[in-house]
Formats: structure tokens, C-alpha cells, sequence
């Protein structure tokens, strides 16, 4: 049976400002949960407790520890709600354990001027999915590429040596679905990191902190696709950046994400 993402993502009321998930090790990324399940678990918590007429417009999370299997519960207070914005601060806590702290940022739609500055990079240019082949490295145990059906279309491969820290393609649930800012979160940490290909051997990537900026409405359709990319501009002392990107696929920018990880080569890895 094909994963349900709506299922993996759903949220449990169990009191005030109070939800609670369920982390699937379906959601595993080699040794632990992958964080844009989380920044899934954490934008449906934050439109619940801000309500339907706001959108969410940012969302910052630091991961203080790796969430395992098992229930994670979302503790949610609303700083400020105005006429138009809502500012939210949220913990994800096992029992006493404080494993995810975050601030988000929700607000109305409004009327106001169209795009005024073009995105750095413009809409990259990819082949269309449909002529790409569906990534799933042979002999991966990286359970979360199950969710997914990705299109590689930018970068070398995974350990590969290469020379540029680049990654990315076409993206969309495995199960149709429509497109939401809850996909959109997961869809921002779900390719391996844009250092992987320099690599030639494994590594520790675990992230430190992940923030994201909804920048356009999602496009209509029952299981439309989201074009990603992903690259990571300075890398020292252990810890690198990476900056993403997710468009429509007639060229929207729908999302812009950054977040710093550690890099933790094991023996025979070189870092970026």
C-alpha cells in the first residue's frame, strides 16, 4: 500500500494549543526521522492554532535532538494575532524532552502589487518529469524516498566526488494528492543534501536549523508537480548552508528555504 502523507502529517487535538503526531520510521532518513517531516507536523500545527483565514508566511525550527519513532507532541502559543498577521511559537516535546523549538509567521491574503524583483537565480531550467526516470538509489535504506516520486534533474549523483554542491528536480507525493503549504514544508527538506555529491563516501548530515518563506499561492490540479533546487554556497568548521528553491511547474516560485547542518564525514569522505 502506497504511504499516505496526509495520514504521516495528521495532527491529534489533546488539549489547549496542543497537538499531537506520529513519526513513522516510513519517514526515515538513514539513521533518523527526516526533517521536513517536521516542518510538516509543524505548519499544520501552526495554521490550527492560527486559524483558516491566515496562510502560513514563514516558519523557523531549530532541531535540538532527532526525533525517533513514536509520538511527538506540538505545544503551541499565539505571541500576537493582529487584524492581518498571526506570530506563533511552538516546542515539540517528548514527555519532558524538548526536541524541536520554532516561530511562525501566518497572515491573510491581501491585494497588494504583483512581483517587483525577479528571484536571483530565474526559473531553472529541467526537463519535463515525465522523461526522467523515478530516483530510488538501489540498496538505499532511506525508508522517506518511499514517499516521493523524485525526477533528478540538477547535480551529479550521491558520492560521487563532483565539483559542484548541487541538487534537485521534480517532485510530488507518491499517493495523489493536492498541493498545500503543508507539502510544500516537506517538499524543502526532502532531497539528500546539496553536499552529498561532493562527497565520495558517507556523512553525518543532520540538521540544525530549517527556515522556510511561502512566496506564492500553490498551483491547482489533483497531483501537480513542484520543481526543487538546492545548493549549498559555503561550507567550514563542520557545518554547511543550503539554500532551495520549489517552483510551479509554469514557473512560480513557490518557496524559498534555507537551513545550516552539521557535516560529519565518516572515514573515507572528503567534505565539500
Amino acid at each position: 500500500m502506497d504511504p499516505s502523507f496526509d495520514d504521516d502529517t495528521a495532527l491529534e487535538p489533546i488539549g489547549p494549543g496542543r497537538w499531537r503526531g506520529i513519526i513513522s520510521r516510513r519517514w526515515y532518513a538513514a539513521i533518523g526521522v527526516n526533517g521536513g517531516l517536521i516542518a510538516a507536523h509543524a505548519t499544520r500545527a501552526m495554521m490550527l492554532a492560527a486559524g483558516a483565514d491566515r496562510a502560513p508566511r514563514s516558519l523557523t525550527l531549530h532541531y535540538l535532538k532527532a526525533p525517533t519513532e513514536g509520538p511527538i507532541d506540538y505545544e503551541l502559543t499565539v505571541e500576537r494575532a493582529g487584524r492581518s498577521v498571526t506570530f506563533v511559537s511552538l516546542r515539540g516535546r517528548r514527555g519532558d524532552d524538548v526536541l524541536i523549538t520554532g516561530v511562525g509567521v501566518l497572515a491573510v491574503d491581501a491585494d497588494g502589487p504583483g512581483a517587483l524583483v525577479q528571484p536571483a537565480t530565474g526559473f531553472p531550467q529541467a526537463p519535463p518529469p515525465a522523461g526522467l526516470t523515478r530516483v530510488r538509489p538501489g540498496g538505499s535504506t532511506s525508508a522517506l524516498l518511499d514517499n516521493y516520486d523524485l525526477r533528478h534533474a540538477f547535480g551529479a549523483e550521491p558520492v560521487t566526488g563532483a565539483e559542484e554542491s548541487l541538487v534537485g528536480g521534480w517532485i510530488r507525493t507518491i499517493a495523489p494528492r493536492p498541493l498545500d503549504a503543508i507539502a510544500l514544508a516537506a517538499y524543502s527538506d526532502a532531497w539528500w543534501p546539496a553536499v552529498f555529491p561532493r562527497l565520495d563516501g558517507p556523512a553525518l548530515m543532520p540538521t540544525l536549523d530549517l527556515t522556510i518563506h511561502w512566496r506564492a499561492p500553490v498551483p491547482d490540479g489533483e497531483h501537480p508537480w513542484v520543481l526543487c533546487r538546492l545548493d549549498t554556497r559555503e561550507a567550514g568548521g563542520g557545518i554547511f548552508d543550503e539554500q532551495g528553491e520549489l517552483w510551479s511547474a509554469d514557473g512560480r516560485l513557490l518557496l524559498q528555504s534555507r537551513q545550516l547542518a552539521l557535516l560529519r564525514p565518516m572515514p573515507g569522505a572528503r567534505p565539500a
